[in-house]
C-alpha cells in the first residue's frame, strides 16, 4: 500500500460540544461532548485510514498537557505519527454543534510559535521518514508566529525525492505553486483570498496565469466544487444530504481521498468525485474524518460532473 507523509504542524486537542439548540448570548448547556486529536494533518491521516487505499503518517508539533493527550490518543487510535516536542503548549479547539440546524461554531485557541531549533527538528524528522513515502501532503496552517520557511523546507524535501505534493493551505502558499508535481486543494473562500476573485473559474484562471501550478481543486461545502488542469475545468454538483451531523473535517477528508486516488492512478476527474463523496459522508458523521467509505462511494456516484475547456 502506498504511503503519504503528512505535514500537520498545527495540531489540536479537539473538544466538540453538542447542543440541542445553540443560542448566542445565552447560557448554553451541552448534552454531549467528545474529545479527540485533530487538526488538518491528523484529520487527513484519519480519513486516509478510513478510505483504505493509502496509509499515512503525520508529523506535528506538540507541547504541554494537551500535547501529551494528543500523543496518547493517537497511539490508542492507531494513527502513525511523529511528534516534535515543543515549549509552547498545544492549542485546544472547541467546536459547538447546533443539532437543530447542523451548524458548527469553532472556537480556536492561539498557538505558540515553534522555535528555530524545533523547526530544524521537524525537518530532520521529515527527511528521516521520507524514504517510505509515495507522496507528501502539507496540511493546514503553522503555529502562530512560526516562520513560513518551514513550508519551503518540507516542500523542497518532496522535490528532491521526486514525490507528488498536495498543498492544503493558502497562507504563504504562493512560493510553492510553481514546484513540480504540485496539486493545490483549498476551498472557495481561500481561493478568493489568494486571487481577489469571488468567481471560482475566474480565480482559477488568474491563479494558473500567475503561477506554474498544473492542477487545483476547489471545494465550497454543499456548493459546487471545481477541478482545473490539463485544459479541463470540471464542475461538480454535490448531492443534498438528508441530515448534516458535523461539517468539521469534510475538507480534510476530500483532500485525503483525492490524493489517495491520484497516487493509485485514478483519473483526476474521477478521483475528485470520490473525494467529494467522502466529504459528504463525513458530514453525516459526528467525528471529523471518521466516515463510512461505502457511504462515501454511494454519495460519489450521485455527484454530477460537467466538463468545460480551461485555457
Amino acid at each position: 500500500m502506498k504511503k503519504i507523509l503528512i505535514m500537520g504542524a498545527n495540531a489540536a486537542r479537539q473538544k466538540t460540544l453538542y447542543f440541542e439548540k445553540l443560542l448566542p448570548g445565552e447560557v448554553n448547556r451541552a448534552v454531549q461532548m467528545t474529545e479527540i486529536p485533530s487538526g488538518k494533518g491528523i484529520n487527513f491521516c484519519r480519513a486516509l485510514t478510513n478510505w483504505g487505499r493509502c496509509c499515512g503518517a503525520v508529523i506535528q508539533f506538540a507541547g504541554g498537557d494537551n500535547g501529551r493527550f494528543l500523543v496518547e490518543s493517537l497511539r490508542q487510535e492507531g494513527l502513525e505519527n511523529y511528534t516534535v516536542n515543543c515549549v509552547s503548549p498545544l492549542r485546544c479547539c472547541m467546536t459547538c454543534i447546533d443539532r437543530s440546524t447542523g451548524s458548527a461554531t469553532e472556537l480556536i485557541e492561539p498557538s505558540g510559535a515553534a522555535t528555530a531549533a524545533e523547526c530544524d527538528e521537524f525537518v530532520r524528522c521529515f527527511e528521516k521518514n521520507i524514504a517510505d513515502a509515495s507522496g507528501i501532503a502539507i496540511c493546514g496552517s503553522l503555529p502562530d508566529g512560526t516562520s513560513p520557511e518551514l513550508y519551503n523546507r518540507v516542500a523542497q524535501a518532496a522535490v528532491l525525492n521526486k514525490l507528488p505534493l498536495l498543498l492544503d493551505f493558502y497562507k504563504n502558499v504562493e512560493p510553492l505553486l510553481s514546484l513540480p508535481g504540485v496539486t493545490l486543494k483549498i476551498n472557495r473562500e481561500e481561493l478568493g483570498k489568494l486571487t481577489s476573485c469571488s468567481n471560482v473559474p475566474e480565480g482559477l484562471k488568474k491563479l494558473f496565469a500567475s503561477t506554474g501550478i498544473k492542477q487545483a481543486a476547489i471545494t465550497d461545502g454543499a456548493g459546487k466544487a471545481y477541478l482545473a488542469g490539463d485544459g479541463i475545468l470540471a464542475v461538480y454538483s454535490i448531492p443534498e444530504l438528508p441530515q448534516v451531523a458535523n461539517p468539521i473535517g469534510c475538507g480534510d477528508s476530500a483532500s485525503a481521498v483525492f490524493f489517495s486516488e491520484l497516487l493509485n492512478g485514478n483519473d483526476p476527474v474521477e478521483a475528485f468525485r470520490f473525494a467529494l463523496g467522502a466529504a459528504s459522508a463525513n458530514a453525516e458523521s459526528w467525528v471529523p474524518a471518521e466516515f463510512d467509505p461505502a457511504r462515501g462511494k454511494e454519495l460519489a456516484a450521485k455527484v454530477k460532473v460537467e466538463l468545460h475547456k480551461f485555457d
